[in-house]
């Protein structure tokens, strides 16, 4: 009869296996799940005359588990195996009326007297084995880190085993006698003898139903990023959890009641029945097991796309998120590039004015890359695409860096209009060309990253070669105003070696130069050359002054008149800086001008 129930609750878990199965969509997930755990345990009950102490327990099952998102069903069978014990207070003494058999040497001169034997228990405990075959049906959700399954527990009890133990006073009551016989060996008056039941004890137990709930940690989660890649790749991932379990009854497990006392005497022996089925105790219990709980789940199957109405499911789907850096706000317009290896194509899509972008693509391997106007490149991300991404992938975009800087008189101290052209000092390539404002202002973007310099000219002021130290700061720029006599070095000239030749990396400095003359037509000017110490004084005389020459040259070839340019060469007469060194010896080697 019992194998006949349970038969038929396999029968029912199988049909709502299958038709979870045969239902659900092919990205749903299916696990076989075992489990195990162990706690406290016991037959609750609530007898004035018993003191419930209760025991150990534990539990062993399989099963299945279904996952759709994040709703997850649990059902399988499952074994629980528990003890209880109870301490009893008596509500009476157990008794047996007998007339002793005396010797016949005694009977004769003694009347017959009507004696009783009378049992007192102390100590008296029972302990209650039980083992039930159960048939769990749970839901709950899965939130990422941590889980909760609730739900009931059906089930039948295959065994009850039940053991007794107390100390037994017995004593002999005679009418004759003025109080009772105690410690009479001869006719078994013994005081506080071990009793144990000498026949086997079960409870009739039945049908019992539990309230079940749980809570714990999906133990994968805390593990390592690289295991859990590696446990994916496999055709069945499994995966683990340990978790706070409580198993209650409901009051209906049935416990058959004969209406028998606790304690029964014949002339021979005392006996005693379960306490929970004595005729003053409750027939109905609540069984109780809560403790600790582990299990493993092995994943069945790989989410697949499925077909409903003839149309493709939509693929999972990729959530990203374009930041400003520096300010934290959504960044609207961003492009947003996916790029498909397997296929070697990109798609782009822009963000919302929320700074989001949602798009639906197959699961895969993925570069993903960001950028917007005005904001600076960013590394691309390397993006497993598997299912639904619970985390959105965030861009923060750093902003283009801006470079300010004033233009100042260097006597006065006043603003001053001027341009401003940037070249890029590792190409020799103008990069930029501004206007400095009344206010003597300028703000330029340079593309980042470089190095760069600036070279500043202005009415009636020398022009100025600066280098630009830092491309998203503020630089402040003095620059002299012309005045007869200052001494202005070309800087960044060059000349094949020892020799008049200009070499063709002092382009810049010669259109400087060009275009200081050609803005302020009344100057006029004088080029010196100067060399090293290096050769004989005569002919470091000659190459100073064909440098001057070939440099008033290049300027007149431009469109400067001549007569506007005089040169002299003072060879190694006038240096600047020591001979002695390499470093020394390259700063004499220059090419200067005076305001006449």
């Amino acid at each position: 009869m019992i194998m006949k129930h349970i038969y038929r609750h396999i029968l029912l878990l199988a049909a709502l296996a299958a038709t979870l199965t045969a239902n659900a969509a092919r990205n749903d997930i299916h696990y076989i799940s075992a489990w195990g755990g162990v706690g406290y345990s016991g037959l609750v009950n609530s007898y004035d005359s018993t003191k419930f102490i209760g025991g150990v327990g534990g539990m062993i099952g399989v099963g299945y588990e279904y996952h759709h998102k994040r709703f997850l069903l649990n059902t399988g069978i499952e074994m629980r195996m528990f003890t209880s014990k109870d301490k009893v207070r008596f509500p009476q003494i157990g008794y047996y009326d007998n007339k002793l058999d005396y010797p016949d040497f005694l009977r004769a001169p003694l009347p017959m007297y009507d004696q009783q034997r009378l049992y007192q228990f102390s100590n008296f405990s029972e302990k209650q084995s039980v083992g039930q075959l159960m048939i769990p049906v749970l839901a709950g959700m899965d939130l990422g880190k941590w889980y909760f399954l609730a739900g009931f527990k059906f089930g039948y009890t295959l065994y009850d085993n039940v053991s007794q133990k107390a100390d037994l006073t017995t004593s002999i009551y005679d009418p004759m006698a003025f109080e009772e016989w105690y410690n009479i060996t001869g006719h078994g008056a013994d005081t506080d003898q071990p009793y144990t039941n000498p026949d086997k004890i079960k409870n009739k137990l039945g049908f019992d139903m539990t309230v079940s709930a749980e809570v714990g940690l999906n133990i994968n989660a805390f593990l390592s990023d690289s295991w859990n890649e590696q446990n994916n790749k496999r055709k069945h991932p499994f995966f683990m959890r340990a978790s706070l379990f409580i198993d209650y009854g409901l009051p209906n497990l049935n416990i058959g009641s004969d209406e028998v006392n606790i304690a029964s005497a014949s002339a021979d022996a005392v006996s005693t029945t379960s306490v929970h089925q004595s005729a003053w105790a409750d027939s109905r219990l609540n069984s109780l097991l809560v403790g600790a709980k582990f299990a493993f789940l092995l994943q069945m199957n790989k989410p697949q796309p499925r077909k409903q109405g003839g149309q493709k499911q939509l693929s999972p789907r990729m959530v990203v998120s374009v930041q400003d850096a520096a300010t934290d706000k959504p960044l609207s317009g961003a492009k947003v590039g996916i790029y498909n290896p397997v296929k070697n194509r990109t798609l782009t899509k822009t963000t919302n004015p929320k700074g989001f972008m949602v798009q639906r693509t197959p699961a895969g391997n993925y570069t993903l890359s960001a950028t917007r106007v005005g904001y600076l490149p960013t590394e691309s991300q390397e993006v497993v695409h598997e299912e639904d991404l619970r985390d959105t992938i965030v861009f923060r975009l750093t902003p283009e860096p801006v470079f300010t800087c004033f233009v100042k008189n260097s006597k006065t101290g006043e603003p001053v209009a001027a341009s401003l052209e940037f070249i890029n000092t590792e190409t020799g390539k103008q990069a930029a060309t501004v206007t400095a404002s009344a206010e003597g202002k300028a703000v330029v973007k340079l593309p980042y990253p470089g190095q760069y310099s600036v070279n500043i000219s202005a009415t009636d002021y020398l022009y100025l070669s600066a280098a630009v130290a830092d491309q998203g700061g503020t630089e402040t720029y003095q620059i002299d105003p012309i005045e007869k006599g200052k001494k202005i070095i070309l800087k960044n000239l060059f000349f094949a070696s020892n020799a008049t030749t200009i070499l063709p990396e002092s382009e810049a400095s010669l259109q400087e130069l060009y275009e200081f003359l050609r803005d302020n037509e009344d100057v006029r000017i004088r080029i010196i050359g100067h060399t090293d110490d290096i050769g004989t004084e005569e002919d470091n005389q000659k190459l100073s002054e064909g440098r001057a020459a070939s440099v008033k040259a290049n300027i007149v070839e431009r469109g400067i008149k001549a007569n506007r340019i005089e040169t002299e060469g003072h060879g190694e007469l006038d240096p600047i800086a020591t001979n002695e060194t390499a470093e020394g010896r390259a700063q004499n080697r220059r090419v200067e001008f005076v305001i006449l």
